[in-house]
């Protein structure tokens, strides 16, 4: 019996040393991370850089601002983060604000975007740098903490942006000088500033616009006399009217890079049209450019058929877009030219207005190739 009650006093002895020793254990682990989670950390601001110079070459990159936690004292509460941009002289009285709400510790902003509210929202001045300041606020679910702020100044200098738009203007283009209907080129998705245009041209010239207004009084990008790769950016109208010129009709790749000031004409291995139409009294068209009757595309995109009965009378052949008289135009070298003469001329306009005639002798059905 003696060696039994030594044995339990034993063990009653062991669980309550265990006991304790939990307790220890819990209370300083506890009392640690109390520490660690609740340490005061100052709240600090900063940005990617307070003096930048922004530029149009920058529109993939962000202008980043990055704050601390701040101090809830411990209190385990949560906090929601404010951040105000204004002039370093409106001392925040006319402040962009993005409210983050909890668990936002950064904010990019687009270098384009930021640019644009420095020359919109503070009135700025392409060149000319603006004083800033930015402040995050820190403000607790648990009133008892005070809102904490950090506050950081810093300078930007915006640009002046390019053209969003390009167009293409000129007797080389498929509407001519109505710069009403000038034609668009297109901005590339990856940089902006690039604009291609693929399609046809005429034989004649053209220049650029940054838009359709009726207007010649507006931008235009111009031929460099001194480079043929180079383009000139004349303001409001100003400048040389050069022009460049297509000598040869044609589909044309056209890349205009408004940043560096580039240019490259590119003639495409494609017929200069896709559709040929049959125009004047001597076809069953008769005069109508409205509706002509077509020809055929052969398995050759650069060979196209027509046949019919001819009648005594003229006609030519259009190219390009129907519905106009100065447009494009298939026409023999002389005018009223036997219809067994196989000479022919692409052009364009009213000036030259040859046709080939078919007479009583020449008249009868005709395969047009």
């Amino acid at each position: 019996m003696k060696k039994n009650k030594s044995y339990i006093v034993w063990t009653r002895s062991l669980i309550v040393f265990l006991l304790v020793f939990t307790a220890a254990l819990s209370s300083c682990s506890t009392d640690d991370l109390k520490a660690k989670y609740f340490s005061a950390d100052e709240l600090k601001l900063t940005l990617s850089s307070t003096d930048m110079v922004l530029d149009q070459s920058m529109f993939q990159q962000k202008f980043a601002f990055k704050w601390t936690t701040g101090d809830n004292k411990g209190t385990g509460a949560s906090i929601s983060y404010k951040l105000e941009i204004d002039k370093k002289e409106n001392k925040f009285a006319n402040a962009i604000e993005y409210d983050f709400g909890k668990n936002k510790f950064d904010f990019d902003i687009n270098i384009a975007t930021l640019n644009s509210l420095l020359l919109s929202t503070f009135n700025g001045e392409p060149g000319k740098a603006i004083a800033l300041q930015a402040r995050i606020t820190a403000t607790f679910a648990d009133k008892s903490v005070a809102p904490q702020t950090a506050v950081v100044d810093f300078k930007l200098t915006p640009y002046k942006p390019l053209s969003t738009e390009l167009f293409m203007v000129g007797d080389a283009t498929p509407n001519g000088w109505d710069i009403t209907k000038a034609s668009a080129l297109t901005a590339q998705a990856a940089n902006p500033v690039v604009f291609v245009y693929s399609d046809q041209l005429s034989k004649g010239k053209f220049k650029f616009a940054v838009n359709t207004d009726s207007c010649f009084c507006q931008d235009f990008y111009t031929k460099d006399a001194a480079d043929s790769g180079k383009i000139i950016h004349n303001t409001g109208g100003s400048g040389s009217d050069l022009q460049w010129e297509i000598t040869k009709a044609g589909k044309y790749k056209i890349t205009v890079n408004l940043l560096k000031l580039t240019i490259a004409i590119e003639e495409q291995d494609t017929p200069a049209f896709t559709q040929l139409w049959i125009v004047g009294d001597a076809s069953p068209s008769g005069w109508n450019v409205d509706t002509p009757e077509a020809f055929t595309v052969t398995d050759n995109p650069f060979i196209f058929t027509y046949e019919a009965n001819l009648t005594p009378a003229n006609f030519k052949i259009m190219a390009g877009t129907k519905g106009g008289w100065c447009g494009e135009w298939f026409r023999p070298l002389v005018d009223n030219q036997s219809i067994t003469e196989t000479g022919v001329a692409q052009n364009s306009g009213c000036d030259t207005d040859n046709k080939w005639q078919v007479t009583a002798q020449t008249a009868g059905r005709y395969k047009i190739t």
